[in-house]
């Protein structure tokens, strides 16, 4: 299936100003909500990668979207050219994914933020229409 409803970003996605970067690895990419994060990424044109413990339906459905995602002990290697790392929740301070080599700054983000940040983006200049229906208790 596709995604639907999703442009492709507007911008260079450079790392500049507040465009999400290009380059984005996804720690704990095989969860629910980091894989939903990567399909968001990839069907706007990002290049993404990402890692989990674990192999699941979550990781081969990014790699078909083509993300490339490494299954198995994290590394630092990982991340490649990454500009952005976006973990999960469920990360460890010491994944050595979350710290890359010596002299390379690279940004971090936790998935909530990427969240908001997506969303901010997808609905710049919009005008949005939000209703919720509250259906009444039996009586």
């Amino acid at each position: 299936g596709r995604m639907i409803g999703l442009k492709p970003r507007q911008g260079n996605g450079n790392g500049n100003g507040n465009a999400t970067p290009q380059r984005v690895h996804l720690v704990g990419a095989g969860g629910v909500h980091m894989s939903a994060i990567g399909q968001i990424l990839r069907a706007r044109g990002h290049q993404v990668t990402g890692s989990d413990l674990a192999a699941s339906g979550y990781t081969a459905r990014l790699v078909a979207l083509g993300a490339e995602v490494f299954i198995g002990p994290h590394d630092g290697a990982h991340i490649g050219e990454a500009q952005l790392i976006v973990a999960t929740a469920a990360a460890k301070p010491d994944n050595p994914e979350l710290a890359p080599e010596k002299g390379r700054c690279v940004a971090h983000f936790n998935a909530v933020l990427l969240c908001q940040r997506v969303v901010h983006d997808h609905l710049a200049g919009r005008r949005v229409v939000s209703a919720c229906l509250k259906q009444p208790r039996p009586a």
